[in-house]
This record gives C-alpha cells, structure tokens and sequence, in this order.
C-alpha cells in the first residue's frame, strides 16, 4: 500500500511540475500590454514616446515630464479571448476513453489600471501606476483528450510601480522607477495513479503558489523638434521564487495524503526594451511607431522542487523560449479641438517556437493587430479615450508530450483556432 501511493505521489509531483512551470510561463510569457486604453487605437505603436496622459508612468517615466498638470487615470480593458483546439490523433494515457476538444478554452477577462501624476515643481514630476503587467486565464471542459495536461491554468498579477521624472532641459527629461509585482498561480489537471490494484486511477492534482518581487524601470525622452519625440524605455528582469502547496484527489475524490504537500518554483519575467516615435506631419496628422524587444530567451528550463518528504524528487522542464519583437506603427488625425482618431496595426512575435515546445497551457502563436480609437476632450479637465483591437492569430500547431515518456501525460497533437478582441475604456481627470 505505501508503495503504491509513495508512486503516485512521486507520479503527482512530476506532473504538477510540468503542469505548474507550462502555466507560470504562460502568465510571464504573454505580457499584458493593455495599461491604458489611449494607446489601443494606436495598437500601442509610439507608447513610449506619446506622453499624453498619466499611462506614460508604465511605458516611460520620463513622458511624465510633458504634463503640465496634476491628472489621474482609470482605463479598463475587456479582452474576449477565442481559444478552439481540434484533435488529430491525440493519445489519452491509461487506456481512458479519449474525449472530446474541451470546448471554449479561452475567457472573458476585465484588465484594469490606474495612473496618476503630481507635478512636484517645474521640473521634476512624481507617478505611481497599478496595473496587472501579466495574466492567464484557460479552462478546458472535464474529460477532454488533453486533460492529463491541462484542464485549468490561472495567473494573476498585481503591481505597484511609483516613478520620477526629471526634465533636464525643453529637448531631455529622464525618468525612473521601481515595481513592486505580486504573482498568484493556480493550476489543475487529472493525473495518472497507480494506486493498490490493477486499475489505473484517474485523479486530479492541483497546485497553487505566489511570490512578491522587485523591479526597476528607466527611460529617457528626446525632443529635438517641437512635434518630434523618440523614446527609449527599459523595464528590468522580475525574480520570482514561488512557494505554494500541491494536492492530490483520487477520482472519488480522496486526497493522496503522501502527494500533498509544499513546493517552489523559480521564475524569471522577462525584461523588455522599447524604442519609440512620435512624428507630427501637419497640424492635423501624427505618426507613430515602436519597436520593443523582450528577453523571452530567460527562460530555458524550469525546476519545480517539493519541499515534503513525501511528495518525490525535482523536476526539470524544458522550454527553449526565444527572445521576441513587437514592431507596430500608428497614425493620429485630429478632427478638431475635440475629438482625435486613432489607428495602428502591429505583428506581435510568440516566445513559443514550435509545436512541440507548445502546450495546452501556452497555445499560443505570432499575432498581427489592427486597432481603431478616439480620444475625447468632454470638458476642460475631462477626456475620455476609447480603443478597439482585432488580434488575428495564427492557425497553432500542437504536437506535445509533457513528458519523456508520454504513459504518463499522454500526447497533444491537434491544431488550435484563436482570435482575440479588446475593448478599452479610460477617463482622464485633470485638476
């Protein structure tokens, strides 16, 4: 009997490592870029460079040295995410009947932030964001033909990121600031169990962890025209060492006491570079464009440790991610003393570099966006800023196996259909 159970909890704990590293990637590795809704009809192109409002703390510091005034900002963005997946030969392990495609895994997710700058004197200018920088949110339906991987992956960000900006002279101002990021994962799956007796059981493992770490940000803004401004933001590494607890339930629901127990896991969210324009054309048209870069290669392989005595050994998972670009350029029309346009499209590279390196927790894949919005000056301390967003994505490939041998977690192989849409809503209030 002990023997049985010391196998299924080693058993657990490999797949609750797997399960748990593929999801904390998940929420590190698709970064929100949604902190403000003035920049989603742009499709973020110029972001560190446009300094129109407060949400300039969280892409460059420095922007804050343009505002004049005391302003707060409360933006929310919407995000419908479409997440299909469609079976070409899957294999569900322990002779279980195979499944179906887990219907609708994707979500309807509410992603707020709220900025505001205070003007300290002529030349310096005090911020403070809090947003949530990264998120996840997948749930697949019981019983689908890739359970044994993923059935539901959950990440939650919250970070604090007060800032100063320093004008040196009417074409520099400097900025910096430090993050304070709270990270709560939580992820389930049914785990194999070889429990007394010839017949597998199919049970359910569970693993839930957080941490709180620190970060800086630096940038820079030049003007050397008065409608030409470049600039360059740097938001450092995050260093995460997440503690949390792993269980385990039979498939009536009996918990596996030699599988319950502590676990870590370290994380590394990546740090990203920004180079932005902001070009005025005529009194009317401006242009905009971005490139970012983000360290994505960071993460190579990751190592979940129980910290029981019970609940087995490390366990490594690789994950060869690539360091990626985001190139997006936009355009702003100005309708009149009221009313501004917004347009932007932009192709957003995926960390995850092939099939078999992709998981159910991650389907995901290169992107391109085509934005529209407007920016509304309703009263002289009001504006209200609107952006709509289409993210088409590519037809997604899986063909993965969580583990060497997949007896054990069975084997993905299918096609993913997504598509994601979001609608931004902000309030500016100047005093």
């Amino acid at each position: 009997m002990a023997r049985h159970l010391k196998r299924a909890a080693l058993a657990a704990t490999a797949a609750l490592a797997v399960g748990g590293v593929t999801t904390d990637v998940r929420g590190a590795g698709f970064a929100l870029i949604e902190q403000g809704a003035s920049g989603v009809g742009n499709a973020y192109a110029g972001a560190a460079a446009v300094a129109e409002d407060a949400s300039t703390v969280f892409f460059n510091p420095a922007g804050m040295a343009r505002l004049d005034r005391a302003q707060v900002v409360l933006a929310g963005h919407v995000l419908n995410v479409d997440t299909k997946f469609q079976n070409n030969g899957s294999i569900v392990p322990g002779g279980f009947p195979s499944g179906g495609n887990g219907g609708q895994a994707g979500d309807v997710v509410l992603v707020p932030n709220l900025y505001a700058v205070i003007p300290l004197n002529d030349r310096m200018r005090f911020g403070v964001s809090l947003s949530s920088p990264f998120g996840l949110a997948t749930e697949y339906g019981d019983g689908w033909v890739g359970r044994f991987q993923a059935l539901k992956s959950e990440v939650k960000t919250l970070s604090l990121n007060p800032s100063l900006s320093y004008k040196v002279n009417d074409q520099v101002a400097v900025g910096v600031g430090f993050s304070v990021t709270t990270l709560d994962a939580t992820i389930r799956r049914n785990q194999l169990l070889q429990l007394p007796g010839p017949v597998l059981n199919q049970g359910t493992a569970q693993f839930g962890g957080s941490d709180t770490a620190f970060s800086f940000n630096v940038g820079v803004l030049f003007s050397p025209a008065e409608d030409t401004r470049l600039g360059l933001a740097y938001r450092s590494r995050t260093e995460l060492g997440l503690e949390g607890s792993m269980s385990v339930n039979t498939s009536t629901g009996v918990p596996i006491a030699a599988a319950t127990g502590p676990i870590t896991a370290d994380l590394t969210l990546p740090a990203s570079l920004s180079a932005s324009l902001y070009q005025g054309l005529t009194d009317r048209w401006a242009l905009l464009a971005d490139i970012t870069f983000t360290t994505w290669s960071d993460i190579q392989s990751l190592v979940v440790r129980p910290g029981g005595a019970n609940v087995g050994s490390s366990t490594q998972l690789d994950l060869h991610f690539r360091d990626t670009y985001r190139f997006s350029v936009g355009a702003n029309y100005q309708l009149n003393d009221a009313w501004k346009l917004r347009f932007g499209v932009a192709w957003d590279q995926s960390p995850v570099s092939s099939s078999q390196e992709r998981t159910a927790n991650l389907p995901d894949n290169n992107r391109t966006w085509l934005a529209v919005g407007f920016r509304w000056q309703a009263t002289k301390t009001g504006v209200v800023d609107f952006g709509y967003a289409h993210l088409f994505v590519r037809d997604t490939p899986i063909d993965h196996a969580a583990f060497p041998n997949q007896a054990q977690s069975g084997r993905i192989v299918g096609e993913y259909k997504n598509s994601i849409d979001i609608f931004s809503l902000q309030y500016t209030y100047m005093f």
